[in-house]
C-alpha cells in the first residue's frame, strides 16, 4: 500500500519539475495567456487586468517559470476572480508589464493605471544629506 503512494508521489514531483521550466507567458490581442509544453493552460482577459506591480499584497495565485523566482516576479491585480493577484515569472518583468499595457491600452485607450506601483530600495540613512537652516 505505501510503495504504490510514494510511486504517485515520486512521479507527481518528477513531473512538476519537468514542467515548470516550459510555462511561458505571451500577450494576445485579448488576453494574456500562459502555456506549458506549448498548450494554453490559464488566460486571463486583458479587461480584468486592473494594474501590474513587482509585489503582491495579498495571496497570489502562481505561475512561475523557475524555480528561484527572487527579483523576477511581476504580480497582475485583476478585477475579479477567487485569487485577486497572479504571479508571473518572465524573464524581462518591466519589459513584459509594457507589452500588456499597450496590448490593454490597445483594446481600451483609456484604461487607467493609476495605482500601478514600484518599490525602490530606500536610501541609507548615511548616503541622505540633510540641509540646515542657517541663521
Amino acid at each position: 500500500m505505501v510503495i504504490p503512494i510514494a510511486g504517485g508521489l515520486a512521479a507527481l514531483i518528477l513531473l512538476v519539475l519537468l514542467i515548470v521550466p516550459t510555462i511561458r507567458y505571451r500577450v494576445a490581442k485579448r488576453r494574456l495567456v500562459i502555456t506549458a509544453l506549448g498548450v494554453p493552460v490559464r488566460w486571463v482577459s486583458l479587461k480584468n487586468i486592473r494594474y501590474l506591480t513587482d509585489h503582491s499584497k495579498g495571496v497570489a495565485e502562481s505561475w512561475p517559470n523557475c524555480f528561484s523566482s527572487i527579483g523576477r516576479g511581476l504580480y497582475v491585480r485583476k478585477r475579479r476572480g477567487l485569487f485577486r493577484w497572479l504571479m508571473i515569472t518572465p524573464d524581462k518583468r518591466f519589459v513584459f508589464k509594457a507589452e500588456v499595457e499597450k496590448a490593454i491600452h490597445l483594446l481600451n485607450p483609456k484604461a487607467p493605471f493609476d495605482e500601478t506601483t514600484f518599490y525602490e530600495r530606500p536610501t541609507p540613512k548615511s548616503q541622505v544629506i540633510k540641509s540646515k537652516d542657517s541663521r
